[in-house]
């Protein structure tokens, strides 16, 4: 059985197979950051797919954006309500 808070996470947030690659890539790799281009070429998909589950994934609060120079660079920072239903391996660790 998934607990209730992992069901509504994924449910409303995590809703298509692509999300799920970018969560788990930032869950193996939680200090990566980078633009749409660059995430989407270490899961394997175009870049039109992988920036709208980014702005999708940050507009959720799983994600945090920032605009560094042209465009906008993605990395785990998820809300407070977001990351206690959901940790990172390491967190879950200590």
């Amino acid at each position: 059985m998934v607990d209730s808070a992992i069901q509504r996470l994924l449910e409303k947030a995590i809703d298509s197979p692509i999300k799920l690659q970018l969560c788990l890539l930032f869950d193996e790799n939680q200090r990566m950051e980078g633009s749409a281009a660059e995430l989407g070429n270490r899961i394997y998909r175009d870049i039109w797919s992988t920036r709208e589950a980014l702005r999708e994934l940050a507009e959720d609060g799983v994600l945090c954006v920032s605009d560094i120079a042209s465009e906008p660079i993605y990395r785990y920072r998820p809300r407070a309500d977001i990351s206690r239903s959901w940790r990172p391996r390491a967190a879950r660790a200590e």
